[in-house]
């Protein structure tokens, strides 16, 4: 059952961003579809949680705190962003903009703690940046077009 658990998420999230695209393109907002995405899956891990093991959610109050932080900063910023992304874009380059938050993060650790990067991470900073090249101008120099 693991297995197919397994897959069947990896199936959603290959056609999350994919669905998103067409609603886009059929007049639905990204804060309608973040908004309505966030929701129902919450509500769902709630009752599932509940459901199978009894726990009630938000009966200790740090907890709460805590998880509506996440929820905040973890979930919602980052799902609007990807969404953002993929209106103004496509789902695939919006993914692979999202494949960039590690190196983003990557770079803002460095600079907080005042130390260069490693060879191996300045390596795949460069790998991201070409990929990134290559993805919106299929290799021709020439498509660079900047909008102002």
């Amino acid at each position: 059952m693991g297995v197919f658990l397994v897959l069947l998420g990896g199936i959603f999230w290959a056609i999350s961003g994919v669905l998103a695209e067409y609603l886009f393109k059929n007049n639905y907002s990204v804060d309608w579809v973040c908004f309505y995405r966030l929701l129902s899956t919450g509500l769902i891990l709630i009752f599932l949680s509940f459901k199978a093991q009894k726990i009630l959610v938000f009966t200790n109050l740090k907890e709460s705190l805590s998880i509506c932080m996440f929820g905040f900063f973890g979930l919602l910023l980052t799902q609007f962003g990807y969404f953002k992304a993929i209106y103004y874009t496509d789902a695939g380059t919006a993914t692979m903009i999202q494949y960039c938050a590690p190196l983003i993060i990557m770079l803002y650790l460095c600079f907080k703690n005042k130390k260069f990067p490693k060879l191996i991470e300045i390596l795949a900073l460069i790998l991201i940046i070409f990929a990134l090249f290559l993805l919106a101008t299929k290799g021709d120099i020439e498509a660079v077009v900047l909008n102002y």
